[in-house]
């Protein structure tokens, strides 16, 4: 009696498949990019206005979770800026304690503690920001603007690009990836 239903319900999924693919013959939205034109000036101040508030608020939660759980015997590692919340999440235990089977004669972990797990979590999820608010700030430093402040068709000045000067001497930044090998963050200056 059920095997009647297997043509309706493969039609019903064949129809339900197919529906995102039909459309009623909307254009598909243009979008145009330059990659040579160089945003406004005032970019680089809204990116570092971003990455220090996303610094600050990141950090703050950390402070106020290390002074919050105190008593955690790692929570003062969280005042450390960037690092500290790796360092704390080095130090987490998840399953500190074991049970005993007396059935079998085994022993297990005891990872049934939510609120150190959801700690973990949001160690983690801080770390996260903290890294990612001082990769803007390195963005906004370096982020190449075109040289008019209104909005012409000026292309870049003659200096490289993401070059930061200071007096005589010019530093650019340089990246490196070798496939199988680790990648390298460094700085290429001259004076």
């Amino acid at each position: 009696m059920a095997r009647r239903h297997y043509p309706a319900r493969a039609l019903a999924c064949a129809l339900f498949l197919a529906a995102p693919l039909a459309s009623a013959g909307e254009p598909e939205p243009v979008i145009e990019y330059y990659p040579d034109q160089a945003p406004p000036p005032s970019t680089r101040l809204k990116v570092l206005g971003v990455g220090t508030l996303a610094a600050a608020v990141s950090y703050g939660a950390a402070l106020g979770a290390s002074y919050a759980f105190d008593t955690d015997p790692y929570a003062s590692d969280l005042r450390i800026p960037i690092v500290g919340p790796w360092i704390k999440l080095g130090h987490t235990q998840l399953c500190p304690s074991t049970t005993t089977d007396t059935e079998t004669d085994t022993t297990a972990p005891l990872c049934s503690n939510v609120s150190q797990v959801m700690g973990a979590v949001l160690v983690g999820i801080d770390g996260i920001l903290q890294a990612g608010s001082i990769a803007l700030l390195i963005e906004g430093i370096f982020l190449p603007t075109r040289n008019d402040p209104y909005g012409s068709t000026a292309r870049f000045s003659s200096r490289p690009l993401h070059q930061l000067r200071l007096g005589e001497f010019a530093f650019t930044p340089s990246f490196s990836a070798v496939p199988g090998a680790e990648t390298s963050f460094g700085f290429v200056g001259t004076f």
